[in-house]
C-alpha cells in the first residue's frame, strides 16, 4: 500500500524532460521533442513564475537525467530547494511519480511530457506548461 508524503501540497514540483528528448536539428525536431534553446527557455519560464507566485513554498526538482537535474537546480538556486525522503522498494520512476501528485502544483520545466500531464490528471493539480503545441502540416 503506498501513501503519499506527509508533506504534501507544500512544496512545488518541478519536471525537468531528460536529455533523451533534447536534440540538436532544429529543422528536424519531432513532436515531443525540444532543443537546447527550449531547455533554456523553459529554465527562464520557471524562474518568472516562480517569481511571480504570491506563495513562496520550497521546490523539488524531477529528472531520471541526473545531469540536467542538477544543471536545472543550479539554475534555480535562488529558491528553496528539498529533497523528499526516498520511497523504500519503489523504484526512482514511481517515486517521482508519487511525489509529484503530492505537489502543491506541477511545473513542467520542459517542451512536453506526458509524466507531468499524467501526473496533474491523477492528482487534479494545476500543471504549469509554457510552450504551446502547434502542428503545422506542410503540403508538398
Amino acid at each position: 500500500e503506498l501513501s503519499l508524503p506527509e508533506i504534501q501540497n507544500k512544496y512545488i514540483g518541478v519536471l525537468a524532460r531528460g536529455s533523451d528528448r533534447i536534440v540538436n536539428n532544429n529543422e528536424l525536431l519531432p513532436p515531443g521533442f525540444q532543443n537546447s534553446e527550449d531547455v533554456e527557455r523553459s529554465i527562464k519560464l520557471t524562474k518568472e513564475y516562480l517569481i511571480s507566485t504570491k506563495e513562496q513554498l520550497p521546490i523539488v526538482i524531477f529528472s531520471e537525467d541526473k545531469e540536467l537535474k542538477k544543471y536545472v537546480s543550479t539554475e534555480l538556486k535562488q529558491f528553496k530547494q528539498i529533497t523528499l525522503p526516498p520511497i523504500t522498494s519503489v523504484e526512482q520512476a514511481y517515486q517521482d511519480l508519487i511525489n509529484l501528485l503530492a505537489a502543491k502544483e506541477i511545473i513542467l520545466c520542459s517542451k512536453f511530457s506526458s509524466f507531468a500531464l499524467t501526473a496533474g490528471l491523477i492528482s487534479n493539480k494545476k500543471v504549469i506548461k509554457f510552450f504551446l503545441r502547434i502542428l503545422v502540416i506542410r503540403y508538398l
